[in-house]
This record gives C-alpha cells, sequence and structure tokens, in this order.
C-alpha cells in the first residue's frame, strides 16, 4: 500500500497547496478568487488534487496564468 500525497493528508496541507497554487500560477490569494471554505471541504473529500482544483477553477473563470 502507498502513502497517500501530503497534500491528501489533511485539509491544512490540502489549503495550503491550492493557496501555493494560485499565488505561484494566478498571482492571486484565496480572498481575490473567494474559495470558500466549503467549496475547498468538497474539492478535498471528492479527493481532487489541488492542482486539479486549480485547473477547473482557471477555465471556469477564464484566468490568465503568470507562469
Amino acid at each position: 500500500m502507498t502513502d497517500k500525497p501530503f497534500y491528501m493528508k489533511s485539509i491544512h496541507y490540502y489549503k495550503a497547496g491550492v493557496k501555493r497554487i494560485f499565488e505561484h500560477k494566478y498571482g492571486v490569494t484565496m480572498e481575490d478568487v473567494s474559495l470558500s471554505e466549503d467549496f475547498i471541504l468538497q474539492a478535498f473529500e471528492a479527493k481532487e488534487t489541488p492542482a486539479q482544483l486549480f485547473e477547473w477553477y482557471g477555465r471556469k473563470y477564464d484566468l490568465t496564468q503568470i507562469r
């Protein structure tokens, strides 16, 4: 049996991963994009990676990556 990726071990790690990706790729904070705690929790429980959440959100709102 393999270990879970670090970001799936707890919601705390997951949020940190999502925050890091949004700040690095879009140059925005979680407050800028208004991602609710409930929305992040739903993605975590659905076992979406932070990168999958980032990709979906970027496509949905037509955001431009800075990196």
